[in-house]
């Protein structure tokens, strides 16, 4: 067993992980009053926030199911792997969202106001609170969150059928598409991720390079970034009105194109080692470590900034390049100082803890 497998993970995906969540911060960032300015769309091709969470549904399928597919004796007791991925999900997420509620209550924190957040609930605070998908009113990133905890639940049925035969996993990959309208678009991201750590030996192994992937990787890397800036490109320039209607009329939204995309990014990751490298560099890993509060926290600061946009407007002597500019590094500072606090006083603390109880607890519906 080499190392990689002996510590269930591939460190350089963190980085990969990271390298989508600031993706997100910047793109919501340049977007979020200036998403017409010339220079802020070129720069929405590179960070591409909408579709980096393509990429993470992607990632979360194959990371949840590749130590299984290595090791195929390995048990997966499903009573044990939800409790641990509650604990790896929720607690940041629950922080995250008081963040938000006391940002926009900040004016009005009384007696009243809590009742009616958290007695009557009439602005659905628990909902939202136990990630029931649809439920987003105060943390609107909160949606993704919702659906990787959903799907989720759906790994361990993906994980079984794969280890049966993974080649039943094309098929289920088609399925996924074509019943996107019943089960959701993202179910397809996890299938496919489930897919490629099925794959795993042969993609990093000799045998890929005789493969069509391996030959037309020029090509296939070209027309993969193009397909992944399909919503930014729609949405600047409007050209996809045909392939709209098209995808409308099948229930499928961008986001099954940007996964393919996504797929693909992953795929030839996992295969060069000389991307392995660079992935693996101190800063890209810090950021891979703390990238779930990257994407958590970074919302309320960005949401922050801009509400004070005309009063710090002022001080800047109505340079809004300048402010703009002090700006992203102001919320990339404070996003990455209250990240690396989440992450080692929270998600740490409670990932132990799910470990723990998730130990304790008598293994059932074992596959």
């Amino acid at each position: 067993m080499n190392k990689e497998i002996g510590n269930n993970r591939l460190d350089y995906l963190d980085a990969m992980r990271g390298i989508a969540a600031m993706m997100v911060l910047v793109g919501h960032y340049i977007n979020w009053k200036f998403k017409d300015n010339p220079v802020n769309q070129a720069l929405s091709y590179i960070f591409n926030a909408n579709d980096a969470v393509s990429f993470f549904f992607v990632l979360s399928g194959f990371v949840l199911s590749w130590a299984y597919f290595q090791n195929i004796s390995k048990p997966l007791a499903i009573n044990k792997y939800y409790v641990n991925r509650i604990f790896r999900l929720h607690p940041g997420f629950i922080v995250a969202l008081l963040i938000c509620l006391l940002y926009y209550n900040r004016h009005q924190l009384n007696f009243d106001r809590f009742t009616t957040l958290f007695v009557y609930n009439k602005e659905i605070f628990w909902e939202e609170f136990l990630m029931f998908r649809g439920f987003n009113n105060i943390f609107l990133p909160g949606w993704t969150l919702s659906v990787e905890l959903n799907m989720s639940f759906m790994m361990p049925f993906i994980i079984v059928i794969g280890r049966y035969n993974k080649q039943v996993l094309y098929p289920l990959l088609i399925a996924s598409v074509l019943a996107s309208y019943i089960v959701g678009f993202f179910f397809f991201h996890f299938v496919l991720g489930a897919l490629i750590a099925a794959n795993y030996d042969f993609i990093i192994g000799n045998d890929f390079k005789k493969s069509f992937l391996y030959k037309n990787r020029i090509p296939i890397l070209i027309a993969s970034l193009i397909l992944f800036s399909i919503r930014t490109n729609d949405r600047i320039f409007g050209t996809y009105d045909n392939i709209k209607y098209i995808l409308n009329y099948l229930r499928i939204d961008f986001f099954v194109i940007t996964g393919i995309s996504s797929g693909v990014f992953l795929l030839y990751t996992l295969h060069f080692k000389s991307v392995q490298r660079i992935l693996q560099t101190t800063i890209l890993q810090f950021y891979g470590r703390i990238s779930y509060g990257v994407y958590l926290t970074h919302w309320v600061f960005v949401i922050a900034f801009y509400d004070k946009w005309d009063m710090l407007l002022t001080k800047f002597n109505g340079n809004k390049t300048s402010l703009f500019i002090f700006g992203i590094f102001a919320v990339l500072l404070l996003t990455t100082l209250t990240a690396t606090l989440l992450y080692y006083f929270v998600e740490k603390p409670f990932m132990k803890m799910g470990k723990k109880i998730a130990d304790s607890i008598k293994a059932r519906w074992v596959i």
